[in-house]
């Protein structure tokens, strides 16, 4: 009985393993660091989440997820705006050349250390192998509820 609840338990966590093993080297593939550890989110869209990112201050894992959402609604190519979209409606080979991009290059987004000298919401640098880094950073002037928050933010440098 033991023997057939760990074979079970075996086949159940196999899809699992290899999942976290394939997201591990995504996530290397894009000059990722910790990636073994479990600990990033690898979005369905194609960023890969640094879990600084998850435990920022300055939004919970809740609000930020929900900002990459938005921030693939929006470039998705078979969404109108009425349902979040955006370049759907006004730059449909652009939306899928992006959708297409970001599936093959993974953008790393970082959260450094909250500076509040910095100029910018946030920046994106090239890397060779990968879509870039995405870098949050004083991203609170950019999160007022009168513009695009913080999915507009992660569209923009997307």
């Amino acid at each position: 009985m033991k023997a057939a609840a760990a074979l079970l338990l075996a086949a159940a966590l196999a899809p699992a393993l290899a999942r976290a093993g394939a997201l591990g080297e995504l996530c290397r593939q894009s000059g990722g660091a910790d990636c073994d550890a479990g600990r990033d989110y690898v979005h369905p869209a194609g960023w890969i989440v640094d879990a600084s990112c998850l435990r920022d201050k300055r939004f919970t894992a809740a609000q930020f997820r929900a900002a990459l959402d938005a921030a693939a609604r929006k470039f998705s190519p078979n969404l109108p705006v009425s349902q979040g979209g955006c370049l759907a409606d006004y730059n449909p080979q652009w939306a899928k050349e992006i959708t297409t991009f970001l599936r093959a290059n993974p953008v790393h987004i970082t959260c450094p250390a909250y500076d509040p000298k910095s100029q910018f919401c946030a920046d994106h640098r090239k890397v060779e192998g990968s879509g870039g880094e995405m870098r949050i950073l004083n991203v609170g002037p950019c999160m007022d509820e009168k513009g695009t928050g913080l999915a507009g933010t992660l569209f923009h440098e997307t």
